[in-house]
């Protein structure tokens, strides 16, 4: 029986890199036309309360700035969400979201939980506000597709070894496959501590590569869950792709496509799954924070 493993990204590349910036400050343009420089995109979080103040990037701006990347939600005013009733929590991600689609012209998915603050009566209200995955502040020192997208883990942060994870992520060989790496932080935190020529070498390092797929977070969590959704038939000969998203998976060194909605006879019985992924070396750096305890 030959094994069908879903640990592909779209291209048939084995890698995925992101990065995941709050609260819609002005060191955001420095960022995106670093980004920009050397392909690779991101996923920007704003408080629609802050935009047009001083520091913070304007309305008019948004569309133009973030075109190729992002915008998700961090709430209209940026509270904890633990300490606010359902009802309360639900008007601010909705606020936010409504004055952001109006800004940028498409549905809204994403969220970052300000001050990296959730539980699980949080993250219950998410699907109904229609999210589709929620970042935390809280690190998990490894390459592993997230088991929950309003769970969302970063690998590593800005201001922590931000270029030893990207080396061991550009030199992961073809046998580990289905690696993400998200990287999270802010802009205003990278200009006051003088970040800027680590971010710069990060994006040479890890920017520009062939083997990877740039996307922003929302693209990353459609795909995954779509690969997820995938549906095989008992004897493993047959899988159909119910998304409207082509699935690329492995079988052994060879890549499978399946379009939108195709059902595919494979010929054979086979074996489906996901492949095991490895250990991020080195380890997730000391300025790691437990959950929910990282600032904003």
């Amino acid at each position: 029986m030959r094994r069908i493993t879903f640990d592909r990204f779209p291209g048939g590349r084995f890698k995925a890199l992101t990065l995941n910036y709050d609260d819609g400050v002005s060191e955001d343009r420095r960022l995106v036309e670093l980004l920009n420089a050397h392909g690779m995109r991101g996923t920007f979080n704003l408080n629609s309360c802050s935009l047009d103040q001083p520091g913070h990037l304007r309305r008019d701006e948004i569309r133009g700035l973030f075109a190729g990347h992002e915008v998700a939600a961090h709430t209209a005013s940026h509270p904890n969400l633990r300490f606010v009733p359902p009802d309360w929590m639900a008007r601010e991600i909705l606020d936010n979201r409504r004055d952001l689609e109006r800004l940028v012209g498409y549905p809204v998915r994403g969220l970052a939980y300000p001050y990296g603050q959730m539980d699980d009566r949080v993250m219950s209200v998410l699907p109904s506000v229609g999210i589709a995955y929620a970042r935390m502040t809280s690190m998990v020192p490894d390459l592993r597709m997230p088991d929950n997208f309003l769970r969302w883990q970063p690998t590593c942060r800005d201001s922590g070894d931000l270029i030893g994870c990207a080396r061991s992520f550009t030199g992961a060989g073809p046998s580990q496959r289905g690696l993400i790496l998200c990287v999270w932080g802010h802009t205003w935190e990278i200009e006051r501590k003088g970040y800027w020529p680590v971010m710069e070498d990060f994006c040479a390092l890890a920017g520009g590569r062939s083997d990877t797929w740039y996307a922003t977070c929302l693209e990353i969590a459609d795909y995954v869950e779509a690969t997820r959704r995938m549906r095989c038939s008992v004897d493993g000969r047959l899988l159909h792709n119910p998304s409207s998203i082509p699935i690329h998976a492995s079988s052994g060194s060879e890549e499978i496509v399946i379009a939108p909605g195709q059902t595919l006879d494979l010929g054979e019985e086979r074996e489906t799954g996901f492949s095991p992924l490895p250990p991020l070396t080195p380890q997730a750096s000391a300025n790691s924070h437990p959950p929910g305890a990282a600032p904003r």
